[in-house]
């Protein structure tokens, strides 16, 4: 099989996996955030800052708007986003765990 889109491959590879290791949590409120996690990343950040969408929108608007600099915005602020959804998650855990969403394994988060 063949696949190139990120949730597509996340899916594939939950879904096929065999060995006790997931990449989405058990618990469904845990794997909500996962996904939510994911989504900030593959929608609101990741086609925002493609090289061809930053030539597109400078170009229509004329140079008035930076590829560059309007890509690296929105990168910030994705970032920034997900810091904080992954931050206030392991707060109301009260989590010690490395991983991002503050558990003792990695989830697609952490990927």
């Amino acid at each position: 099989v063949s696949l190139s889109q990120s949730i597509a491959i996340i899916e594939f590879l939950e879904e096929s996996i065999i060995s006790g290791a997931k990449l989405l949590p058990a618990d469904p409120i845990d794997r909500a955030i996962a996904r939510q996690a994911s989504e900030i990343i593959n929608a609101g950040t990741q086609p925002l800052q493609n090289l061809s969408m930053l030539k597109k929108i400078e170009h229509m608007s004329e140079g008035k708007i930076k590829g560059l600099e309007f890509g690296a915005s929105n990168n910030r602020k994705g970032l920034v986003a997900l810091e904080k959804l992954l931050a206030k998650r392991k707060v109301e855990m009260a989590s010690k765990g490395p991983f991002a969403l503050g558990g003792f394994g990695p989830t697609v988060v952490d990927i």
